[in-house]
């Protein structure tokens, strides 16, 4: 992973994702495009995260069981931020 846009703009460094203990992911327009399901190679590298205990959030402008199928298998921990933060779900609730 290169790295990803951190507090103050800087680019975060492999250190500071692998010590992250929650990693959000904009949907739309990011690994997945028009609504298409996620790339195979997508899921297998998010579940490496959630294995290695992070916190999964994955945020979309779309409803939130409008988000489910494009994850392309069930995050029963994560959250999911649905209608552009005004829907979200926690614990499949």
């Amino acid at each position: 992973m290169a790295g990803a846009a951190g507090a103050g703009g800087r680019i975060a460094s492999g250190r500071d994702i692998a010590c992250a203990r929650t990693t959000a992911f904009d949907i739309d327009g990011t690994p997945c495009f028009g609504g298409r399901v996620i790339d195979d190679r997508v899921p297998a590298a998010v579940g490496a995260g959630e294995r290695a205990g992070h916190q999964l959030a994955f945020a979309s402008p779309r409803p939130v069981h409008d988000l489910l199928p494009v994850l392309g298998r069930p995050y029963p921990s994560a959250l999911l931020i649905g209608a552009n933060g005004g829907l979200v779900s926690v614990g499949g609730r």
